[in-house]
């Protein structure tokens, strides 16, 4: 098993339910399903999302995390 830690930059709020539902965005549902493999192959999958929330979704957990230029 591997622990990958994955940042992605993402201005607004979301939840990967909006994004499956709704596509937002189009570059969040490519992600999620990258994720979402990994954790299927017996990865764990850490997501920091800019501008995110915190909660755990089909194996993936996702962190809010704040990125200063």
């Amino acid at each position: 098993m591997s622990i990958i830690d994955f940042v992605f930059e993402k201005g607004n709020s979301f939840h990967p339910t909006d994004v499956l539902n709704r596509g937002v965005g189009g570059n969040e549902l490519t992600i999620i399903s990258w994720a979402e493999e990994l954790v299927k192959l017996g990865n764990k999958v850490n997501l920091f999302v800019k501008g995110g929330s915190n909660y755990f979704y089909n194996g993936v957990n996702w962190y809010e995390y704040n990125a200063w230029n």
